[in-house]
């Protein structure tokens, strides 16, 4: 897992899934102001196929490689 960005909903990490593909995670701080939403929005993204949308693979716990907790996030597809 590799540190790749930082937006407002929280860091994003490029990563290799279990099949071996690349994929960008991204965790979700707990700061943000509703996360159950964010967590929401992330979940009704999966169900989108479109090529003009970046592909929500999986909502789920990760573990945050700075603080080694298990926290939101979001997998999905690695765009270059």
């Amino acid at each position: 897992i590799k540190a790749a960005g930082d937006g407002a909903y929280g860091s994003v990490y490029k990563a290799r899934y279990a099949d071996g593909d690349l994929v960008a995670v991204k965790l979700i701080r707990r700061s943000v102001a509703d996360t159950a939403f964010t967590i929401e929005q992330a979940k009704a993204l999966q169900r989108v196929d479109s090529r003009y949308v970046v592909k929500v693979l999986e909502v789920r716990k990760v573990r945050d490689p700075e603080s080694d907790e298990l926290v939101e996030g979001i997998v999905m597809e690695w765009i270059p």
